[in-house]
């Protein structure tokens, strides 16, 4: 049984509007939430804190780790990932050099667990030239990859061990989906509450 061809139309839309939806986010934040947690990080999330019996670094506190989830934070990591899944290749990857040395390229903390971010987060328009980025990247990868890259599967030491571009590509979209998501609701839920005190 043959895989059904690839609707390349139909997945460069959904990207293109998965990315809309962050790109408005984007811009309608204001300032004062640009570094606001869209959600409470706790020590039990994955990857947030060390092991039973290592101490954390000196910098992971519960305060700290809320930067984890800092708006502009959530956008970076989200960007970051649309950029890195557009390949299978992970040796070949090089994101941009305005954003190069973020967190996703720092690998794991001397305790084990992910760094905390300790440089300020990137301003709006970075992150704005990071999406038109990685759009153009997507768009292009879905409309070039022959069949053979589409079946292509990610290699050991890829998150994505042994799953097809295709599949990534898919994971992908939907990532990108919950983040916009998530920072959009964010958004909508800290102004209807500033609205509501506004007018109590």
């Amino acid at each position: 049984m043959t895989q059904r061809e690839l609707d390349r139309e139909a997945l460069s839309q959904r990207f293109v509007a998965a990315l809309d939806v962050m790109e408005r986010a984007l811009l309608a934040c204001p300032e004062e939430l640009w570094a606001a947690s869209v959600w409470p990080v706790r020590r039990t999330d994955p990857w947030v804190w060390p092991r039973d019996g290592v101490s954390p670094i000196t910098e992971r506190t519960d305060e700290s780790i809320q930067q984890l989830s800092g708006f502009c934070n959530v956008a970076y990591h989200c960007l970051w990932f649309l950029d890195f899944y557009v390949t299978t290749d992970v040796a070949g990857f090089q994101s941009p050099e305005y954003v190069r040395g973020g967190p996703e390229e720092q690998g794991m903390a001397a305790d084990g667990a992910v760094p905390v971010p300790v440089r300020p987060c990137y301003p709006r328009e970075v992150l704005l030239a990071y999406l038109n980025h990685g759009r153009d990247r997507v768009l292009e990868r879905i409309a070039k990859a022959t069949t053979a890259d589409l079946a292509a599967a990610c290699p050991r030491g890829h998150p994505h061990h042994g799953k097809s571009l295709r599949q990534l590509l898919e994971v992908n979209l939907d990532h990108v989906r919950e983040h916009g998501g998530q920072m959009t609701a964010f958004l909508e839920g800290r102004v209807s509450t500033a609205e509501g005190h506004s007018r109590s």
